[in-house]
C-alpha cells in the first residue's frame, strides 16, 4: 500500500508476502525524482506494545485478585460468622460474593466476552470462549440459586467464587504468556 505526502511514500507491508526487493522496485517505478521512505510492518510488536500489554494484564490480574480472595475468604468459618447475617430474604455473605463476583465477571472479564463474541462470529472458538461459557455458567447458576433460596426459602449452595478464581487463574496464565512473549521477542531481537 502506497500512500504519497509531498515527496515521502509510506509503505505498510506484510514481510511473509511482500520483500524489500519489491518495495523498492516500486517506488523506484512510481518515482519521479527524490522520496523519503517509511517502510512500516503492522504486525511487528514492538516493546512498549508489549511493556503496555504486560502492563494491562498485570493490573487485571491484581484487581481480579483483589476481589477474589474477599469472595474466597467469606466461606472459611471465622470469618463467615460476621457476614452470615440476613438481610430480608438474603445473607450477607451471599450478597457481598455476588457484588463482587459481578465485577470480577462482567468489568475484569469483559476482554473475554469481548473475544469470545469476535472468535464466535468468525465462525471459530478458542479459550476465550471456554472461558467466557464457564464463569458465565457458573455465576449464572450463583444467581438462580441465591434467588430461589431468597423467593422459596430453601438455600442451594452458590458457586460464585469458582467464576471469580477462575478469571483470576486464567488472567495470572496471560501475564506469564506475555512476559514470555516478550522475553522470547527480546531474544530474536539480540540474535
Amino acid at each position: 500500500m502506497l500512500l504519497h505526502h509531498h515527496q515521502e511514500i509510506e509503505v505498510v507491508f506484510v514481510p511473509e508476502a511482500t520483500g524489500l526487493r519489491s518495495i523498492v522496485d516500486a517506488v523506484e517505478s512510481q518515482s519521479s525524482g527524490k522520496f523519503k521512505v517509511h517502510v512500516w510492518n503492522p504486525y511487528s510488536r514492538t516493546v512498549s506494545d508489549d511493556a503496555r500489554e504486560a502492563s494491562k494484564m498485570f493490573h487485571l490480574f491484581i484487581s481480579s485478585l483483589i476481589l477474589s480472595v474477599p469472595v474466597f475468604l467469606i466461606r472459611l468459618p471465622y470469618i463467615n460468622c460476621f457476614v452470615n447475617k440476613n438481610l430480608g430474604p438474603f445473607i450477607i455473605s451471599d450478597l457481598l460474593k455476588w457484588v463482587l463476583v459481578s465485577i470480577v465477571q462482567f468489568v475484569i472479564g469483559k476482554r473475554f466476552y469481548v473475544a469470545a463474541y469476535r472468535a464466535l462470529r468468525n465462525g471459530s472458538t478458542n479459550m476465550d470462549v471456554l472461558v467466557a461459557l464457564g464463569t458465565s455458567a457458573s455465576y449464572f447458576y450463583s444467581v438462580c440459586a441465591l434467588l430461589y433460596g431468597a423467593i422459596t426459602g430453601f438455600s442451594s449452595p452458590t458457586y460464585f467464587e469458582t467464576s471469580s478464581m477462575l478469571i483470576t487463574f486464567v488472567l495470572f496464565g496471560k501475564c506469564l504468556e506475555v512476559v514470555a512473549k516478550g522475553k522470547t521477542s527480546d531474544a530474536i531481537k539480540e540474535e
